[in-house]
């Protein structure tokens, strides 16, 4: 009995500390990703992947590292040809359909083939990752009636599914102008992911714009921590917390903003003509 109870444990250890170990592969990805270090921050995702298949944050952003580092073609051609061997691999044809999707949506195309992709891939058994990828394309494509169902369907099916919370809650917020049902929503990704900035970023919107100022800002101000160079939403959110500065009376910390949102895009002509704004609102006081 003592050997059993003793094995029990160690297996429950074992599994806390696998838990951890690809927790930590996510959150080094991310700090690689912001650093703009691809194949470092690629490999770190991988191991999230290896552990956690229908990981959609870690599969996305495994994705993006390999278009930025110039290994997205050799990876596509090796799925496509896995796919003629093993026409059956779900998870596959899965990840062949997020490629097509990510590309599309970088290259700015119409996302019809991986959405053909994501409905094979649908048709070989209930999945999470399908519903959220052909959530994803609905939602770009401002089908946002079928987004919602096949969002919930993702989350039901998996309730750490971040991207399914966040497009969930953008579509609350964005189209149907309700940051109060928005909330839970993000409120849940940066749960699941506190690490990954734009979670804070969608949050600091909802919260202002239910009024909450100050939490707002503390939001915004993890998004620039955990971006400080711009590559996502980093940029954006120097932007509206210069904005919401500007509307509380602090100039000198909306001044900080922009000019920071400045250096990050020198052609950003927003960030001057509100750093103009500034100068005169605060001469007026």
């Amino acid at each position: 009995m003592k050997n059993k109870i003793a094995l029990f444990l160690a297996l429950v250890f074992f599994v806390g500390a696998l838990h951890v170990v690809y927790a930590n592969a996510l959150d080094d990805g991310m700090a690689d990703y912001y650093q703009k270090s691809w194949a470092q921050a690629q490999a770190e995702f991988q191991k999230v992947l290896q552990n956690d298949p229908n990981n959609s944050l870690a599969l996305v952003y495994y994705i993006v590292c390999a278009y930025r580092d110039g290994d997205f073609t050799r990876i596509m051609g090796n799925l496509e040809d896995h796919l003629v061997d093993y026409p059956d691999d779900q998870h596959a044809a899965i990840e062949l359909a997020f490629f097509h999707y990510t590309q599309a949506y970088i290259e700015g195309s119409d996302p019809a083939q991986a959405l053909r992709e994501f409905r094979q891939a649908a048709l070989k058994g209930p999945n999470p990752l399908v519903h959220t990828g052909i959530g994803i394309v609905y939602y770009d494509i401002g089908d946002l009636t079928r987004a919602q169902k096949e969002l919930a369907r993702a989350m039901d099916m998996n309730p750490k599914d971040v991207l399914a919370y966040e497009y969930a809650g953008k579509i609350l917020l964005s189209f149907a102008k309700d940051p109060k049902d928005a909330l839970p929503y993000f409120q849940e990704v940066v749960a699941l992911a506190p690490n990954y900035p734009d979670g804070h970023y969608y949050l600091a919107r909802t919260l202002s714009q239910l009024g909450e100022a100050a939490d707002a800002v503390a939001e915004y101000q993890k998004t620039i921590a955990l971006d400080p160079l711009g590559v996502g939403r980093g940029g954006d959110a120097r932007m509206e917390l210069g904005d919401l500065y500007l509307k509380l009376g602090e100039f000198n910390k909306a001044r900080e903003m922009y000019r920071e949102a400045l250096q990050l895009d020198p052609n950003n002509s927003l960030a001057k003509a509100r750093l103009e704004k500034v100068a005169k609102e605060a001469q007026g006081k």
